[in-house]
């Protein structure tokens, strides 16, 4: 649905945000699954299109992006990752966890409200 779009409104990428802490339970976020998709991409566009699928955060653990976020003043609060669709974030599920243990690492409060807010000890 991304390239479509954005081929109809002749964008020139399309960004994802996987992460290396994705990997494992994901395979559809390894730096191997972009690189596939790419040729999928350039094929399934019309020949004249140039979109390119960009992960930039791949490489990047959950806390760097956190901390990424932070420096360009993300409103965090306005972001989401439980698997839940409404409020309150569950606490628990694995994004929940990744995420409250990266706002912990990076020595911020999580803004966003959770039913259970677990806390994480420092490895």
């Amino acid at each position: 649905m991304a390239v479509s779009y954005a081929e109809a409104n002749d964008c020139t990428a399309v960004y994802i945000g996987a992460h290396s802490e994705d990997y494992s339970g994901y395979p559809d976020c390894r730096p191997e699954f972009f690189e596939a998709f790419q040729p999928v991409i350039d094929v399934g566009t019309r020949p004249e299109t140039e979109i390119d699928l960009r992960a930039p955060f791949v490489d990047a653990s959950k806390t760097e992006i956190v901390e990424r976020g932070l420096d360009l003043g993300v409103p965090y609060d306005d972001t989401w990752s439980c698997y839940r669709n409404e409020p309150p974030a569950c606490g628990t599920c694995d994004a929940c966890a990744f995420r409250l243990q990266a706002f912990q690492r990076a020595g911020v409060e999580d803004p966003i409200e959770y039913e259970r807010r677990p806390t994480y000890a420092e490895e």
